[in-house]
């Protein structure tokens, strides 16, 4: 209960709370909607928000309807790497309303941050290609509130 395992369900914002984990296949994105589940069950949020990426080889289409009837809103991003699938190929795999994409992961959680409810639930998943892109928004773009990771 006491383990810190960065990239792994890390808080790493409390208000709106940002959650990220490096879900980048089928088993990491049922572990971690499994974890999330009981974690939203011991709070209340009004909205819950999910940014997403991976890369092109992970078989994840089965997972991605858990995902889309776990979350509010899906935003698909992309990893940054040579072998990232395109955001709006996800956003297509998805197949649904809910689901946007927005090609550079900081905008896309600047925006969402901006848009967000202090009491709603950000999730960032599909790779640890994203920590660094994540680590440095935070540190610029949210320096003028305490950090949290």
């Amino acid at each position: 209960q006491e383990t810190k395992w960065p990239g792994r369900f890390e808080t790493i914002w409390s208000s709106p709370q940002i959650i990220y984990d490096c879900a980048h296949n089928g088993s990491g994105i049922k572990s971690f909607v499994s974890v999330c589940s009981s974690f939203i069950r011991q709070k209340t949020f009004n909205k819950k928000h999910l940014i997403c990426g991976f890369e092109k080889n992970k078989n994840i289409i089965k997972e991605l309807k858990i995902l889309e009837s776990f979350f509010d809103t899906i935003i698909c991003t992309e990893t940054q790497t040579r072998h990232s699938m395109p955001c709006s190929t996800l956003a297509k795999l998805f197949d649904s309303p809910k689901a946007t994409y927005n090609k550079n992961i900081k905008k896309a959680l600047l925006n969402l941050k901006e848009k967000t409810n202090q009491r709603d639930l950000i999730c960032i998943i599909g790779s640890h290609f994203f920590a660094p892109h994540i680590r440095q928004t935070i540190n610029k773009k949210f320096a003028n509130q305490q950090k949290e990771y």
